[in-house]
């Protein structure tokens, strides 16, 4: 593969993750106020390959790019439409426009990993700590 082949290959992906990004914003806009992460989560893992169009994980359709950023500009004006504002407004008809998001430089991936883990046991035992359950010793609600 020649370098020009990976940075073409390259081009592409930011342009993917940029979608993404964006697409993750909107998101954030509907569940103003309201707990988004579950849809985030919800769309990375059920939805995220069908919008980039990609058939296969490991297989990029050629012009892939072009369709997610007509994809893009069309949820953009959309929104636009109705009133919603923030990155999902931002024009997206510029093909050298990378989301800075996109392009992450972790420096250790372990240490994110274990961050977000330690977060969920923290609101685990938040969300544990502000129920009352029955004893089934004393069968007191504590």
């Amino acid at each position: 593969m020649s370098a020009e082949d990976l940075e073409a290959q390259e081009d592409e992906l930011l342009a993917l993750l940029s979608a993404l990004c964006k697409h993750l914003d909107n998101l954030w806009e509907e569940h103003r106020g309201r707990v988004v992460l579950f849809a985030w989560m919800q769309f990375l893992k059920e939805e995220t390959l069908t919008y980039l169009n990609i058939v296969s994980p490991f297989e990029l359709k050629m012009g892939s790019q072009k369709k997610v950023q007509r994809r893009a500009t069309a949820q953009a004006s959309s929104s636009t439409e109705l009133g919603v504002g923030g990155a999902a407004a931002a024009d997206v008809d510029q093909e050298e426009t990378v989301d800075e998001r996109a392009v992450q430089d972790v420096e250790s991936l372990s240490s994110l990993i274990q961050e977000i883990l330690d977060f969920n046991q923290a609101r685990q035992t938040k969300c544990f700590n502000s129920k009352l359950f029955l004893c089934s010793i004393c069968f007191c609600e504590k």
